[in-house]
């Protein structure tokens, strides 16, 4: 007969097969490849008894080891009324003769044959107990037992098929998932590559997505081979999954490795790098180039599943996802040094402000300090408070407009040098419109001295009609004026400037704001107003008349 294959990760074959043959009133033994008998088929506890007679197992086990000894074992009648059909279940990745199955087939005259009689005795039954217990058994006659046995085969023959293609069907299915996987976390990165502004948030990401997409039990990246890429990116190594050893001796031992390798950016498979490798075997290691440059490096190791060896798949999806980041590295150092210039350009307009009023010097950078706090504080994200920030820096960048004598002017300002002042908003946002980076702070500088109750300028807005971003920036503006020495006052006490920001919520201030400010810690920002003190102390602050009890009604804010 045919020798009948079934893949050996497929066990539910076999499972299949005596669960068919006993709905066809055939038990099935395994028999192993020295030709040793199985077990007692257990399916239905009932049988036991007759099934595993000491009797019935001497008669089997002879064919059994008979079998053993063939290629193509066939059908035997061990008694009359008794036939024993082999079934061959071949592995196929194998060059062996695998498990082989032994089939029991009774007829209906086995009952009256006198080894039934033993066999039921020696297994602790009566004669008429063990026929009524094997009647659904004895149904097969001897002139069919052939094609029994060939339709045995046929039907290992196709559970072996079907288990295969099931086989191949769930490789299929894991391999797509896998790209599924795969692309998912490409398309992440590339998605969220426009997010310049928060580099470290990309690549903490972009590490934690492609270890999820990927067998390896760790993965790495480390970008800090130019101060430039370290000032953006950090100076530690990202990883997700437990590493084989601490940070830094990685760190060290990838500089050492990439040390004198070539700049082609093509991944790296190792098993022999101290520190790096794990007891499981290979490493791959990826290093990112731009140009001739070494810009940074993904690691991963440990893997995993039912292959552990790296394969094209891994190393294909790593250059892929390194392409990604050493393009995002790039353009968020570019970036960066935009964000630099673009600040720079903002401080020396708040330094062109601090030339003209000493006694404002650090006003602006203070402003900004806390209106990036208090939007923190009031859950606004750090987009917003970068927002802010950069409004607190230009919001009093009209004041460039504004006669030198005026803003330094000791005592009360005259009605018309008043409005000289009051018009410093409007100036500060006609410089500042031309620039597309700053058309989200506008609103602050335009609306900064608005007041709650409708009573402040350029346009008297009420409520919220006011921006929020400029009655943030006009409590901070408030609260810096009253905490530091004008020209015309000296500083007010914390505890009295507390106490004006209480009390004016509702008619100069947003009520909903004031309650929160007056709760944050100002200690980073006492730190810049004594840094400021020094310019401040040299002028003389006991000329001319009082403030009235808010700076913003006497426009030194």
């Amino acid at each position: 007969m045919n020798i009948h294959r079934v893949d050996p990760v497929a066990l539910p074959t076999i499972a299949a097969l005596r669960t068919r043959c006993l709905e066809l009133g055939l038990p099935v033994w395994t028999v192993s490849p020295t030709g040793e008998l199985g077990p007692t088929p257990g399916d239905d506890v009932s049988l036991v008894g007759f099934l595993g007679s000491p009797t019935l197992r001497g008669l089997l086990e002879p064919i059994a080891r008979g079998w053993s000894a063939v290629d193509e074992p066939v059908p035997v009648s061990p008694a009359r009324g008794m036939y024993a059909i082999p079934i061959r279940a071949q592995p196929l990745a194998s060059g062996g003769r695998g498990e082989t199955l032994l089939v029991l087939a009774l007829s209906p005259s086995c009952v009256e044959e006198e080894w039934f009689e033993v066999v039921s005795m020696m297994g602790g039954l009566e004669v008429r107990s063990a026929q009524r217990l094997v009647e659904h058994l004895c149904r097969h006659r001897p002139e069919g037992i052939p094609a029994l046995h060939r339709a045995l085969g046929w039907m290992i023959d196709d559970l072996a098929r079907v288990c295969d293609d099931q086989v191949t069907i769930s490789g299929f299915t894991r391999q797509l998932t896998e790209g599924f996987e795969t692309i998912d976390a490409l398309y992440c990165l590339g998605r969220s590559m426009n997010v310049l502004s928060r580099p470290r948030e990309f690549f903490d990401n972009g590490v934690s997505r492609l270890h999820a997409s990927m067998s390896f039990g760790w993965l790495a990246a480390y970008f800090a081979f130019e101060p430039d890429a370290a000032a953006v990116a950090g100076d530690r190594l990202l990883h997700s999954g437990p590493l084989p050893g601490d940070a830094g001796t990685i760190v060290a031992a990838l500089r050492g490795m990439l040390a004198n390798a070539p700049r082609s950016g093509a991944p790296m498979v190792t098993t022999s790098v101290p520190g790096l490798v794990s007891d499981s075997g290979q490493l791959v290691v990826l290093p990112i180039v731009r140009g001739e440059r070494l810009v940074g490096a993904v690691l991963a190791g440990d893997k995993r599943g039912e292959d552990p060896i790296v394969s094209s798949y891994d190393t294909h999806l790593l250059e892929a996802a390194g392409g990604y980041f050493g393009a995002f590295l790039e353009n968020a150092m570019l970036y960066a040094r935009q964000q630099a210039m673009f600040m720079g350009t903002l401080s020396a307009l708040t330094s062109a402000i601090d030339a003209k009023d000493r006694y404002t010097c650090g006003h602006s950078s203070r402003v900004a300090y806390l209106s990036s706090l208090i939007a923190r504080a009031a859950g606004l994200g750090e987009d917003m408070a970068d927002r802010l920030n950069i409004c607190g820096l230009v919001h009093d960048v009209g004041k460039i407009g504004v006669p030198e004598a005026v803003l330094t002017k000791p005592g009360k300002l005259s009605d018309e040098e008043f409005a000289l002042i009051k018009m410093h908003p409007e100036i500060g946002h006609r410089i500042l419109r031309d620039i597309p980076m700053l058309s989200d702070v506008l609103p602050g500088v335009m609306h900064h001295h608005e007041r709650w109750d409708g009573r402040g300028y350029p346009h008297g807005l009420k409520g919220e009609q006011i921006p929020l971003v400029a009655r943030i920036v006009g409590l901070a503006d408030t609260f810096d004026a009253m905490s530091s020495s004008r020209a015309y006052r000296p500083a007010m006490p914390r505890e009295k400037v507390m106490a004006e920001l209480v009390r004016s919520a509702g008619t100069q201030l947003d009520p909903t704001l004031v309650p929160m400010f007056v709760t944050l810690d100002f200690g980073a920002y006492d730190r810049m107003l004594s840094s400021a003190a020094p310019q401040q102390s040299t002028l003389d602050l006991t000329q001319g008349s009082p403030a009235p009890s808010l700076p913003i009604d006497s426009v030194a804010a």
